[in-house]
């Protein structure tokens, strides 16, 4: 019976394996090397979205703009971990902050310069 069970779940993770990409998401996700390749060498924004819709993946200028932000954001993310558990730590100083004075004093009034600021 155990042998009838590890095929089902081989069976099972075939077919999963070749189910296409369900959300806009997932599908540029899988598209992302190719679409940075095109942006980093000129291609318009606008002209891959062209080509994403004539193939058939519906999307517009701003939803793909802003899938695309969220994506860079993932992948920096996962590059990050990954450098951070693979030995070299990344270690960030906290920059310096401003002195906050506490005085509750008001600062001198402005005086006009007169005849005596001069001599």
């Amino acid at each position: 019976m155990a042998s009838h069970d590890d095929e089902a779940v081989k069976l099972a993770r075939e077919r999963l394996s070749r189910l296409p990409p369900a959300t806009l998401s997932s599908k540029l996700l899988e598209l992302h090397d190719v679409i940075e390749q095109q942006i980093a060498r000129g291609r318009r924004i606008q002209a891959v979205v062209d080509d994403l819709n004539a193939a058939g993946i519906a999307v517009s200028l701003a939803v793909f703009k802003s899938t695309l932000y969220r994506l860079r954001k993932k992948k920096q993310g996962k590059m990050t971990r990954t450098t951070a558990r693979g030995g070299a730590a990344l270690l960030r100083t906290p920059a310096p902050q401003a002195a906050v004075s506490t005085s509750t004093a008001r600062p001198p009034r402005y005086q006009p310069p007169t005849e005596e600021t001069f001599k």
